[in-house]
């Protein structure tokens, strides 16, 4: 199993993670690094624009970026590269092994493959971000990022009555006493103790080591800010369940209607 080193940056404007994961070849770097990123979707972008331009016609700018996406993949369906807005530029290359009359891929899949190169422009955006923390990781089950499938952000506000998307690590739930939990915390954001105050997500629609989606119940109380406690005892395929729970907690969020 990978080793991994977690390190939390701070700036102005955003937070995140590197992960520094054990190289399992032996050999170069000791580790190699990965970010694990909040994505940001058109729409937020757009929000983010209405935001800080006042007046500007969200229809108008959906549009024009539909017009983009649309010419940018006719380009790449031509042969082209493309340099997108001069944040970077996509462009076709091959893949596989070349056996001396073609390349041919091991699962059998066309031999050809967008890549992207940023633009120094966009390389320049995140040299001012510093590292504050660094701490190992364990070996347990974590929660990575909370996405609301209903507005499409992971902002840390979901929705009542709709679906959630969890991303982790083993997360997922079988065993007895597991599952997805709504706990309320007090004005010090730590949960409430006694588990009767606690919400039960039963309406769970993916089940995966990686990925939870689950509905938020119906009755949950909007004006109250919560923990999401996913606790597990799956051991794997026809094997007993764990003897000590996993436990992984996630971020304050809070429910809207």
């Amino acid at each position: 199993m990978s080793e991994a080193l977690q390190t939390n940056f701070n700036d102005v404007e955003a937070e995140g993670r590197i992960m520094l994961i054990k190289n399992p070849l032996g050999n170069g770097s000791e580790y190699y690094g990965r970010f694990n990123r909040r994505m940001v979707n058109t729409r937020t972008l757009i929000a983010r624009i209405q935001a800080r331009k006042a007046g500007t016609n969200e229809l108008n700018v959906q549009q024009i970026a539909g017009f983009l996406k649309e010419e940018a993949l006719a380009a790449l369906r031509n042969g082209e590269a493309v340099n997108v807005l001069d944040l970077g530029t996509f462009y076709i290359t091959p893949k596989g092994k070349y056996d001396g009359t073609g390349f041919v891929t091991e699962d059998g899949s066309k031999p050809l493959q967008v890549k992207c190169t940023p633009s120094q422009l966009t390389q320049n955006t995140v040299e001012n971000i510093h590292i504050t923390d660094i701490s190992y990781s364990g070996r347990g089950i974590k929660i990575k990022s909370i996405y609301n499938k209903f507005t499409e952000l992971e902002d840390g506000i979901l929705t009542r009555g709709k679906e959630v998307r969890i991303t982790g690590e083993k997360l997922k739930i079988g065993g007895k006493d597991s599952g997805i939990f709504l706990c309320p915390v007090d004005e010090n954001t730590e949960v409430v103790s006694n588990e009767e105050m606690w919400t039960q997500c039963t309406h769970i629609t993916a089940n995966t080591s990686s990925s939870l989606e689950f509905y938020i119940p119906d009755v949950i109380d909007t004006g109250t800010k919560y923990k999401i406690l996913v606790r597990t005892a799956y051991m794997g395929k026809d094997k007993n369940d764990r003897k000590n729970m996993l436990k992984a907690m996630s971020k304050v969020v809070s429910i809207a209607e």
